[in-house]
């Protein structure tokens, strides 16, 4: 019998889009602010979860498309791909490969960039 593989999108939680929602809401100028407000909940995974999505969505309105250069310390690069590497790690486990695919296409050209950079 086949089974069809569940992914858990835990961005699709109700409460937690709740908490976005309002984030957004009270400081809808104000990225900073969204981001300390997700900063007081008491879900770690959703404060994180919320931060992300809240710098990617305001990067991807002001910067993306630019190709514009950003500037990071080796330090910030590093703490960075520790935590990338922290979130590989405890990954939901089977998920379809196209998922992997998927995330593999979206960081490709940046760790070519960083091994450029570093060799």
């Amino acid at each position: 019998m086949f089974f069809k593989k569940k992914i858990i999108v835990h961005d699709l939680n109700p409460e937690f889009r709740d908490e976005l929602f309002n984030a957004q809401n009270k400081h809808r100028d104000d990225l900073e602010k969204q981001i300390q407000y997700m900063e007081t909940l008491a879900n770690p995974q959703w404060e994180l979860l919320g931060k992300i999505i809240l710098l990617q969505n305001e990067y991807s309105i002001k910067a993306s498309g630019k190709n514009e250069k950003i500037q990071l310390s080796a330090m910030e690069v590093e703490y960075f791909l520790r935590g990338f590497l922290d979130m590989a790690r405890h990954m939901q486990a089977d998920l379809p490969e196209g998922v992997y695919k998927y995330i593999n296409r979206r960081i490709e050209s940046v760790l070519k960039e960083l091994l450029n950079q570093i060799v």
